[in-house]
């Protein structure tokens, strides 16, 4: 779908949930203009409304039950945070090892017993990852979440510690240095699962959103020994489907119902 196309039938599915669903009507503001998809200061709450378990708002911290504290986005606000998409699908991951290693064996074709899994997971080379899957042979499974962002982020060489960390930990990537900084986020996750190795990477992407489906298809090919890697993309609607959440996807994905 082209992105303009589902960004727009998105936040217009978002803005209808929150008032038929959620009762909210107040819209809540992006540099200064106001959206019907962003939740007022005063609901913020109800954006977590799917986690089906007690939880504490303390700030910028969100506390769940048998998690470690999540630091909250900056816009988690907006209805269509995949911050909070990935942690009203996977809360439920957490605590059941059964449900987890379907995911990995079933879906991800990944032969692997699971141990565990956390939110915001960061890494020895300072990568901060959306969720985790931590496996018994002692390797993770990354997972990069996205919703109805445009694309990958970037990096600038005028940034000093990301030339550092390319020198000491994405150096086993073949890529030139103009493709490595328009591509800096896809290099940073797939350099974290080099074959021969017991980590995978996976880009979790909606099959809909056209525009970071375009980034991730001519992004990846800029990495020369990409097949060196354990990396994949899974759709977001093909995963809803194989282990079904009716809540999520009634919030998230039935955005074609009309």
């Amino acid at each position: 779908m082209h992105y303009d196309i589902f960004i727009k039938t998105v936040r217009e599915h978002l803005t209808d949930y929150k008032h038929t669903i959620l009762g909210v009507n107040d819209c809540g503001t992006y540099r200064n203009k106001k959206y019907g998809h962003i939740l007022h200061n005063e609901y913020e709450a109800l954006n977590i409304g799917l986690v089906p378990s007690a939880y504490k708002l303390e700030g910028s911290l969100l506390r769940l039950n048998g998690c470690p504290a999540i630091k909250l986005h900056m816009d988690w606000r907006h209805m269509n945070s995949s911050q909070i998409l990935c942690i009203a699908y996977f809360y439920s991951f957490i605590d059941d090892k059964n449900k987890l290693q379907k995911l990995v064996t079933n879906v991800l074709k990944i032969d692997s017993e699971v141990d565990g899994a956390e939110f915001e997971y960061i890494t020895p080379d300072g990568s901060n990852i959306d969720f985790v899957v931590h496996l018994k042979n002692g390797g993770h499974i990354f997972f990069e979440i996205k919703y109805t962002e445009r694309e990958f982020g970037s990096a600038t060489s005028k940034t000093a510690d990301y030339t550092e960390i390319k020198k000491k930990f994405h150096s086993n990537i073949e890529i030139s240095d103009a493709n490595y900084l328009k591509n800096y986020q896809l290099v940073r996750n797939i350099c974290l699962s080099p074959k021969g190795g017991n980590n995978y990477t996976v880009f979790l992407v909606p099959k809909d959103n056209g525009s970071i489906n375009y980034h991730y298809e001519h992004g990846t090919p800029t990495i020369a020994n990409i097949n060196k890697f354990n990396v994949q993309r899974l759709y977001w609607e093909d995963l809803i489907q194989q282990i079904p959440d009716n809540t999520v996807f009634e919030k998230y994905f039935n955005y074609n119902r009309k």
